[in-house]
């Protein structure tokens, strides 16, 4: 019987660890298509990772065309969430090179409950003798909530700026000798 036991508590264990992959697929890319792509931006909260910038609030102070989006879920809870979360900034980089962006503006992220693990253990002790009983317990649980991540950016490629655009001259009267 305990080995029994011990071979479904295995096999409980590794579905647990098999349950994320199905998150686990990285960033998926949606192109835009439409026709105002093109944008001015007022400027921002900036950082750059692996020569990607990411814009987490405002966007970037120059003219830049929209190219697509990204959408990533992961699982964030545990070991396991903490190695795919991360890579989370280097993921988006890496895809948003790939679907020819020069940056990312953050447009939206969440954490999502999907579940609950726990464990919990219990130990009962007691004596019998001549009519009396004399016993303990106790028990000991624990529950912890298992999360993934949603996040949502922008894709982007920077545009160069407009030639500038000069006053047409008016053609001088020529001045006569004097």
């Amino acid at each position: 019987m305990r080995k029994l036991i011990f071979a479904l508590t295995i096999a409980a264990g590794i579905a647990a660890c098999a349950a994320p992959t199905v998150v686990a697929a990285g960033p998926e890319f949606l192109q835009y298509e439409g026709r105002n792509a093109v944008h001015e931006g007022q400027g921002g909260e900036r950082k750059t990772i692996d020569g990607v910038d990411f814009w987490l609030r405002g966007d970037p102070p120059r003219r830049y065309q929209v190219l697509g989006s990204l959408s990533d879920r992961r699982h964030k809870t545990g070991i396991y969430g903490a190695i795919r979360m991360s890579g989370l900034e280097t993921d988006i980089a890496r895809a948003a090179r790939t679907a020819g962006g020069d940056a990312v503006i953050l447009e939206g992220e969440q954490d999502e409950v999907t579940g609950v693990t726990g464990s919990s253990f219990g130990n009962v002790n007691g004596t019998y003798g001549g009519g009396y009983y004399s016993g303990n317990r106790s028990s000991f649980g624990v529950a912890r909530e298992m999360k993934d991540h949603e996040s949502r950016y922008i894709v982007v490629k920077y545009l160069p700026d407009p030639p500038a655009a000069t006053a047409p001259s008016t053609p001088q009267a020529p001045t006569s000798p004097p």
